[in-house]
């Protein structure tokens, strides 16, 4: 299951975020933005997708 956002370097930063902060793995972060073009962001998990959507306005996200 491909979940597909639209792509915007906030979205980007934000999962960053979220693997510094240990709530994603560096390598799900890696792997979603691996198959990533300048318009969309493709998760393939669905997993990843509702971790990132449950954390994207946290604190965690944030900083």
């Amino acid at each position: 299951m491909r979940i597909t956002i639209e792509h915007s370097n906030t979205d980007v930063h934000k999962l960053w975020n979220l693997a510094k902060n240990g709530v994603l793995s560096y390598t799900a972060v890696h792997n979603t933005l691996d198959d990533t073009d300048c318009r969309t962001i493709v998760f393939k998990s669905k997993h990843t997708y509702d971790v990132f959507k449950a954390n994207e306005f946290s604190n965690l996200a944030m900083y």
